[in-house]
């Protein structure tokens, strides 16, 4: 029995998710990925494998209760059919945070903040909004060097920034992985 961990990043009004197979000696793989979009709305359902070939594609009307809980329940419900042997071990869910240093709230200054750095989805694809977001915190000291942006980094601030900015390739749903696969190791 292989055991999988389930890494969810819930929006407004939807749930996305991805199924990681934990081998124990390597790196999480990935085995689906998804979302139910319009969760409060008119929810709509979609699964792909590794590969992105499509699993499951459905408008779901009733099939749900509204809201995020009727979305998890749903996605629960769905996986236990489709995972068969494999177990269900964890669930991590995305969390912007500060790390050890700072677990609280805190206002962001140039004193807190070492980089601004852009990762996965519009932050690594999208070069208008780095721009947009980099204009909005220059008091930071964060100096748009606007080719490196275009050209999607690595650095994208120019060379004398009191705070430089990064644009760097992430993974996100493997990264959640294995921090809960490390969570789980420290309860065991």
């Amino acid at each position: 029995m292989t055991d999988a961990i389930l890494v969810l990043n819930a929006g407004s009004s939807s749930l996305k998710f991805s199924v990681f197979l934990d081998r124990a000696l390597a790196a999480p793989q990935l085995a689906l990925r998804g979302q139910i979009e319009g969760i409060l709305t008119k929810p709509s359902f979609a699964a792909r494998d590794a590969s992105g070939t499509t699993l499951a594609e459905s408008d779901l009307g009733g099939a749900m209760q509204p809201g995020h809980q009727g979305a998890a329940g749903f996605l629960l419900d769905w996986l236990e059919q489709r995972l068969g042997a494999q177990r269900l071990v964890a669930a991590g869910h995305r969390a912007v945070h500060g790390g050890r240093e700072f677990s609280a709230p805190v206002r962001v200054s140039a004193a807190v903040l070492d980089a601004l750095v852009f990762t996965a989805g519009i932050g690594e694809n999208t070069p208008s909004i780095r721009a947009r977001v980099c204009r909005a915190v220059a008091w930071l000291g964060i100096e748009l060097d606007e080719s490196a942006n275009t050209d999607g980094g690595p650095r994208i601030s120019r060379a004398g920034s009191r705070t430089s900015a990064w644009v760097l390739p992430t993974n996100e749903e493997l990264m959640i992985a294995l921090h809960t696969r490390a969570a789980l190791a420290v309860t065991a």
